[in-house]
């Protein structure tokens, strides 16, 4: 797989606009007005791993209550690279 990338290039410093397109791991756990995120700071630069990720921490087993459910997005995200 690769990076999904765009490049500007300015006159001076061609390096200075990359813009790279990373997917943010967005987590929700519970319903209505109980939902609270947990975590939205987790950055893959793979579509296919934030999935794999978003899929396993949603799993459940045994009995739930709707403040267990959890529901996970993979965002997409423009992000300039630090140099």
């Amino acid at each position: 797989m690769h990076i999904w990338r765009i490049n500007r290039y300015a006159a001076d410093d061609p390096d200075k606009d990359a813009v790279t397109h990373v997917f943010v791991l967005v987590v929700w756990m519970g319903i209505g007005a109980d939902r609270r995120v947990i975590s939205d700071d987790i950055e893959f630069t793979n579509l296919q791993h934030c999935i794999a990720y978003a899929q396993m921490i949603v799993m459940r087993f045994g009995y739930q209550t709707p403040k267990d459910r959890a529901l996970a997005y993979c965002v997409p995200k423009r992000v300039t690279p630090e140099a």
